[in-house]
C-alpha cells in the first residue's frame, strides 16, 4: 500500500499561451492526494493486481478539480541479470465534476544488464476517449516507446541516457502527431537518507496536417526538466520537493507557452500482509 500527499502551486494550470490575456486562466495552487494497492501474491516475480485513486482539488481553479481511478493486471518475470513485465490497465478521469477521460493502455517493459550497464525498453499502446464532446476529435490511439541506457557509476550516482518517440493518431489528422526527442537523468544518493535527482526531455513533435484553426501545419518543440529532492524519515515515510520547468515553442507563436510547478509531498509505502 502506498499514499502521496500532495501541496502545488502551478503559475500556468491551464497552459496559456505567452502573453495571454489577464481574464484566461493562469496560476493556481491545489491539494492532492494519491491512494495505491498493489497485489504480488507470489511476491515480486509473478501475476500482480494493482488498484489507484486519485483526488486533486484546485484553491480557485475549480474547473481543473481532479478525480481518477485506475486499475491494472499483470506479470512480471525476473532473474538475476534480467526482467520483463507486461500489463493491461484502464483509468477514467472527471475534471470539475464532468466525465473528461477513459483510457484503457496495454504495457510491456524490460531490463537487462550486461557488465556495467542496464539496457532498459518500455512500450505502451493507449485506447483514449475523451469525454466532452468538443474534445472527441482528440479521442484515437497514442503509442509511446522509452529505450534507455544505464550506468550505475557508483553507489552514490547513475546516470541515464535515452530516446523517448511517440505517435497519436487522433480521430482527425491535425489533431494526429508524430513526436521524438532524447531524454536523460541523474540520480544521487547522500548517505541512507538523501536522494537528489534530474530528468531532462526535448521532444520534436510534427502534427500530420494543416489545421484550419491556425493555417499552419503545427510543429512543437516540447521541453520538460524536473528536478526532485527526497528525505527519508524512517522505513515508511518521506518527504519529497520537486520543481518542474515545461515549455513549448510553436511554429504557431500563439501556441508558445510555459509552466513552472513547485510541488511538496509527504509519502508512506508499506506492506499490509
Amino acid at each position: 500500500m502506498s499514499a502521496l500527499g500532495q501541496l502545488v502551486y502551478d503559475t500556468n494550470a491551464a497552459l496559456r499561451p505567452d502573453g495571454a490575456p489577464a481574464g484566461v486562466p493562469g496560476a493556481d495552487g491545489s491539494a492532492a492526494l494519491n491512494l495505491l494497492a498493489l497485489v504480488r501474491p507470489f511476491g515480486s516475480s509473478g501475476p500482480y493486481a494493482r488498484v489507484e485513486a486519485l483526488l486533486s482539488k484546485q484553491f480557485t481553479l475549480s474547473q481543473y478539480d481532479l478525480l481518477g481511478a485506475a486499475a491494472a493486471l499483470g506479470g512480471r518475470l525476473s532473474a538475476r541479470t534480467w526482467s520483463a513485465n507486461a500489463e493491461y490497465g484502464y483509468a477514467y478521469e472527471a475534471l470539475g465534476g464532468a466525465g473528461f477521460l477513459a483510457v484503457h493502455h496495454l504495457l510491456a517493459s524490460g531490463v537487462v544488464r550486461t557488465g556495467p550497464l542496464v539496457l532498459g525498453a518500455a512500450y505502451a499502446l493507449n485506447f483514449e476517449s475523451y469525454q466532452p464532446l468538443e474534445l472527441s476529435d482528440q479521442s484515437g490511439i497514442r503509442h509511446a516507446l522509452e529505450l534507455d541506457v544505464s550506468w550505475p557509476v557508483s553507489r552514490a550516482l547513475r546516470m541515464t541516457i535515452g530516446w523517448l518517440g511517440g505517435f497519436d493518431s487522433a480521430r482527425v489528422d491535425p489533431l494526429s502527431y508524430l513526436e521524438n526527442g532524447p531524454v536523460a537523468e541523474i540520480d544521487v544518493l547522500l548517505g541512507s537518507a538523501v536522494q537528489l535527482g534530474v530528468r531532462g526531455s526535448m521532444l520534436w513533435r510534427n502534427y500530420r496536417a494543416e489545421d484550419p484553426s491556425y493555417g499552419y501545419t503545427r510543429a512543437d518543440t516540447r521541453y520538460d526538466v524536473v528536478g526532485w529532492a527526497e528525505l527519508a524519515l524512517d522505513a515508511h515515510w518521506a518527504v519529497r520537493g520537486t520543481v518542474r520547468m515545461f515549455r513549448v515553442d510553436s511554429n504557431v507563436p500563439d501556441l508558445n507557452a510555459t509552466e513552472w510547478v513547485f510541488t511538496g509531498s509527504l509519502s508512506w509505502v508499506g506492506a499490509l500482509l
